[in-house]
């Protein structure tokens, strides 16, 4: 019995030992094989960073400090060179832009985690910039990217909040100087010949798409569904001051805004009215020109009504201030007509369509701005966006297209009453008498 044991002792042992050696070597060969897989992994990956055509001169990277974190998506982001034209169709901007604004936002973006999880920095923004430049759905966004929708909308929503915050104090200060008034004034003059003209300003709903967890009585209400953009721009086609979502019937708009009530309470650090030439006496004070959906206001002047347009004289005001205010129009219009995510309803709700909007707006000045200082290859602000004279053929801009506010944006019949005070009216009259003066005639 003892020799028995003995040998089934010997066996189990052997067995045992055989086993061991069987595992280790199953383990040395799965190991070979990760490490197999992993350096082709790796090759992989380093080949699709890397353009195999020779003749292309330089390629984007998009995989910068921020964006070279690990993360559980591999996205296909398209390569474009620096050359290439279509990269600006894609995003708005040009590589080296590209580049400034993941420095700008990089750091605030970093912090959120739907950038950690799921997504590089870098990557975050490329996907923002081309939903907002091609009007994408975020389903659609969410099938090219093979993430959920709900990690999409959280990644465009920080996205937009970082680079309002990052570029706002830069390209639409909130103050403004009395000279920078000045100089504003003065461009209005020189280029739409308006003299004291210190902006255009305009009004539109943006129309966004119903919750389905509404009442249906709440998604028919197009004020319910929908935030106002009251704006002002320069004679450069720049926004000066926004303000978003004042609800409210359209009459009680403007005196409702933070704009309307920084100028009615004189907080604008607007110039002293001042004589509009060195022959005149009369002091005009500096002005906003809006349509007749506005209140006339001693800071705010509007067409006169049509029906009272009988005489010449207001024809001719009439033609000036309108000829004046179509900027900001036309800078709505290169709004809508740049970032396509306007071209249609927005499916979002309303705090991500403010950022949206903030965001684009931020973009727009800073890609204006650049235009203007000569910085970029590529332009923002194209020549057949705008309106041209071509000899004495007038070639209206493709952005009146936009305007036309078939998609997110919709016209506000009325922002405030019709009614002007005695002053006010008495300001636009003078204004009036001096451009139907000889001078200012032979002039327009």
């Amino acid at each position: 019995m003892d020799r028995d044991k003995e040998y089934r002792d010997a066996c189990n042992q052997w067995l045992a030992d055989c086993m061991l050696i069987y595992h280790n070597q199953v383990e040395k060969i799965r190991k070979k094989r990760l490490a197999a897989a992993t350096e082709a992994l790796t090759l992989c990956i380093k080949k699709q960073k890397k353009c195999v055509n020779e003749t292309i001169k330089e390629t984007i990277d998009f995989d910068t400090s921020y964006a070279n974190k690990p993360s559980s998506v591999q996205m296909n982001v398209p390569k474009k060179v620096l050359e290439d034209l279509s990269f600006h169709s894609y995003i708005r901007m040009s590589a080296t832009q590209l580049e400034n604004l993941v420095s700008l936002t990089g750091p605030e973006m970093q912090k959120n985690n739907c950038f950690k999880k799921s997504i590089g920095v870098a990557q975050g923004l490329l996907l923002t910039l081309k939903f907002l430049a091609a009007g994408d759905s975020i389903y659609t966004v969410s099938c090219q990217y093979s993430i959920d929708c709900e990690t999409i909308e959280n990644i465009i929503s920080t996205a937009c909040k970082a680079i309002w915050n990052q570029l706002v104090l830069n390209v639409m200060p909130s103050d403004l100087s009395k000279n920078r008034w000045l100089k504003m004034a003065q461009e209005f003059e020189e280029k739409w010949d308006f003299p004291h003209c210190i902006g255009a300003i305009d009004a539109v709903h943006i129309v966004m798409q119903p919750s389905s967890n509404e009442s249906p009585s709440k998604q028919k209400s197009n004020e319910r569904n929908s935030i106002v953009l009251l704006a002002i721009c320069d004679a450069n086609f720049i926004f000066t001051f926004v303000d978003m979502g004042t609800y409210g019937c359209n009459g009680e708009i403007f005196r409702a805004s933070q704009i309307g009530c920084a100028f009615e309470n004189n907080d604008m650090n607007l110039p002293k009215p001042s004589p509009l030439n060195e022959n005149d006496t009369e002091n005009f004070p500096y002005v906003l020109v809006g349509d007749e959906a506005f209140p006339l206001k001693t800071y705010l002047l509007r067409p006169y009504p049509q029906k009272d347009c009988i005489e010449v004289s207001r024809l001719n005001f009439n033609c000036r201030l309108i000829r004046a205010q179509k900027t900001i129009e036309t800078c709505l219009g290169i709004l809508s007509s740049r970032w396509q995510i306007f071209s249609k309803t927005i499916n979002m709700d309303v705090d991500k369509t403010m950022k949206i909007v903030q965001a684009c707006v931020c973009l727009h000045n800073w890609l204006r701005l650049s235009d203007l200082s000569g910085n970029s290859c590529v332009r923002y602000m194209t020549t057949e966006l705008v309106d041209q004279k071509v000899g004495d053929v007038f070639v209206a801009g493709s952005c009146r297209k936009s305007s036309e506010r078939s998609g997110a944006f919709k016209d506000i019949s009325c922002v405030g009453s019709n009614v002007g005070s005695r002053k006010a009216i008495q300001i636009r009259d003078s204004y009036l008498h001096y451009f139907n003066s000889n001078e200012t005639l032979t002039r327009g």
